[in-house]
């Protein structure tokens, strides 16, 4: 990289490199619009086609987006229950933090809420910083060690718990997207390698004229280092070109960054990382693909070109042609047909469109189970050991970790010892097959993905199995239905019960 083009507001390279990967989540996330919009870069245009034939072809898709379906139902999962703190056994919640759980970023936002969309970004991107501030403050320290402050009539005061709540001052969090990212450093301090720098973009909105639409949208770059902080922007420079100054800079009462980096993706960085669901992007991205070759096909077959010979009249003029003409032709070697695909192009296309719609399908639910897949044992058939150091499971214990060193940074901004701050409860108790259609379980069950008590327990949570059913008992009822109506009509649903009792037992438990 040439160094004279190097400045504040350069990102370095894995980060630019995260997010480039990233481009194919983002445009998925904007559905099918974002998708129709990207072209050529997920649909190629064959080298003969007519640029109006690509765009229709484009144009007629429309997206099947299993991603944003499975990353909002973990996100569901999740924060099935809220984010809750706790300052420990009979004790209440003291301040800042009782504000915070109610309105953690200032912004009306409760810790549960502002966490979900956290979570949900660090998913999406592989990572997301979240970064413990505190209102801008003009303070000084004074001998002894204690800390002034300058009011709005410019006298200055004792900093003080009291203080900080009478002027509404209190730590909050903010959300650096990993897009946003710059740069960071890291040094090592007492043998602990600790964060010293941190680089990020962000935009600020200035009130202009009298109106919003005036209001000016202003680019900036923070830099935070222990105990200082400075935003850069850009200015015209004598030459009359832009280049970034410093804009404003002061200082903290932290010895630290206060910020935390929430990884879920694979890592290409100390903080930053590839999307965490990048393969069934990919996926999605294939189905999408195949899907306006579909789409293409069946159009093909329901308007096919026709291939006309001696279609004149007597004149020699060319006779009109469509639904509802009767076509009389003077010319002995008339003929007319149709040009159009084999019908099992269609077939094997939406053949594979089916493979993948069920590849994605259980790539979310793969997330919730143990690394090892099937459950190999009865008792590891219930929710909780299906639990049990799955994906899902593990970024929500990373969340939890993130935002108690979080809380222990607030409590750095109000002077409070790390023992004062409370912990974070965060929910890792999920229902796996919440949100699958029947077909989808069976489905699952036939993959070897999950077992068929699990697929009967969650079918009885849900109300399809009466609450007083066994499952042996019940078992025995669908034997005696398929025997009797041959697969036809059980307490299960038909397709489901045909896969419970069509697949061997081998390598899962009943």
């Amino acid at each position: 990289m040439d160094s004279k083009k190097i400045d504040v507001s350069t990102q370095r390279a894995d980060v630019s490199q995260a997010i480039t990967r990233g481009q194919l989540v983002v445009d998925l996330l904007g559905g099918t619009v974002a998708m129709q919009q990207a072209g050529e870069r997920y649909v190629k245009k064959g080298p003969d086609e007519a640029k109006s034939v690509y765009d229709r072809r484009i144009a007629e898709a429309v997206m099947l987006n299993v991603y944003k379906r499975t990353v909002s139902t973990l996100v569901g999962q999740v924060f099935s229950r809220d984010v809750s703190l706790s300052a420990g056994e009979g004790k209440q919640l003291s301040e800042p933090f009782a504000s915070m759980a109610e309105d953690v970023d200032l912004q009306g936002n409760s810790l549960s809420v502002w966490s979900a969309g956290f979570f949900e970004s660090a998913i999406n991107a592989g990572a997301a910083v979240l970064l413990v501030e505190f209102p801008y403050v003009e303070t000084r320290t004074v001998d002894g060690g204690g800390m002034e402050y300058l009011g709005a009539d410019g006298v200055w005061r004792k900093k003080t718990v009291q203080a900080d709540a009478a002027n509404g001052w209190r730590p909050y969090f903010v959300h650096i997207p990993q897009s946003h990212l710059l740069g960071w450093r890291f040094s090592t301090v007492n043998g602990k390698r600790v964060l010293t720098q941190l680089r990020f973009m962000e935009r600020v909105t200035e009130a202009s004229g009298e109106w919003d639409v005036e209001d000016a949208v202003i680019d900036q770059v923070r830099v935070c280092t222990p105990g200082k902080w400075q935003v850069w922007r850009k200015v015209k420079s004598a030459t009359n070109h832009e280049e970034w100054a410093m804009h404003q800079e002061g200082v903290t009462s932290l010895s630290v960054v206060p910020a935390v980096p929430l990884i879920l993706g694979e890592t290409c960085g100390e903080m930053c990382a590839y999307p965490a669901l990048e393969d069934l992007a990919h996926l999605n991205r294939r189905h999408w693909q195949s899907t306006v070759d579909q789409c293409d096909l069946i159009s093909w077959m329901r308007r096919p070109a026709w291939l006309g010979k001696g279609l004149v009249n007597q004149a020699g003029d060319t006779l009109p042609f469509g639904p509802g003409t009767l076509i009389n032709s003077s010319s002995t070697d008339a003929d007319l047909k149709s040009v159009s695909v084999a019908p099992e192009s269609v077939t094997k296309g939406q053949d594979e469109l089916d493979k993948l719609e069920q590849q994605m399908s259980m790539y979310g639910m793969r997330l919730l189970l143990p690394r090892d897949g099937v459950q190999t044992t009865a008792t590891q058939n219930n929710l909780e050991s299906a639990e049990t150091d799955s994906a899902l499971k593990k970024w929500a214990i990373a969340l939890k970790d993130c935002l108690e060193q979080a809380l222990i940074f607030a409590g750095m901004w109000v002077n409070m010892d790390a023992a004062q701050v409370p912990s974070a409860s965060v929910n890792t108790e999920f229902h796996i097959l919440d949100g699958m259609t029947v077909q989808e379980i069976a489905t699952a069950i036939d993959k070897g993905i999950v077992s068929k008590r699990l697929a009967f327990d969650e079918l009885k949570r849900r109300g399809q199995v009466p609450d007083d059913q066994d499952w042996m008992e019940v078992l025995a009822e669908i034997e005696n239905d398929l025997r009797q109506s041959q697969g036809q009509g059980t307490s299960l649903g038909a397709g489901l019960a045909a896969t419970l009792l069509g697949q061997s037992d081998t390598g899962q438990g009943v």
